[in-house]
């Protein structure tokens, strides 16, 4: 056998479990290795130590109180965050105002406003319309003959 296949009856010897050939096997194997043996001894330390208390350290007297002074650390900052609305305030002001100008320069940008002046493209179609209006002179609802247009 190796000894990968010794440690489980290591463990089963150290905790008491093993009875008869295979008790007597393992401390045979103990007594030639010298790796299972210390392997035996951590197990037995491991064992002693977890079925003990005085490694366990008391609980020190002043720790319920350093937690409750630690929460009301953590409270103060919510407590600064009610008095901080001055500042809450400049700042839904100040992006307010710089959306109203952001959309102020959009709309002068993409939309211009018409001018009060009428430009010369509107004074001629205003003409042109005018004229059309008119009733035609005799002159000109004379037609041409057909000689005259040769």
């Amino acid at each position: 056998m190796t000894c990968e296949v010794w440690e489980e009856n290591i463990n089963a010897l150290v905790d008491g479990e093993l009875t008869g050939t295979e008790k007597e096997q393992t401390l045979m194997h103990l007594a030639q290795c010298p790796a299972c043996q210390k392997e035996k001894e951590i197990l037995l330390l491991l064992k002693k130590g977890a079925a003990s208390t005085e490694y366990i350290p008391a609980m020190p007297e002043s720790l319920a109180q350093e937690i409750i002074s630690s929460l009301k650390r953590k409270e103060r900052p919510q407590n600064q965050i009610k008095h901080a609305w001055p500042l809450r305030l400049s700042l839904t002001l100040s992006f307010g105002f710089a959306a109203a100008m952001a959309l102020l320069l959009f709309r002068s940008r993409f939309f211009p406003k018409p001018s009060s002046e009428p430009s010369l493209n509107w004074i001629l179609a205003a003409h042109n319309e005018y004229a059309m209006s008119l009733p035609l002179s005799q002159t000109e609802l004379a037609l041409p003959r057909a000689e005259e247009i040769q």
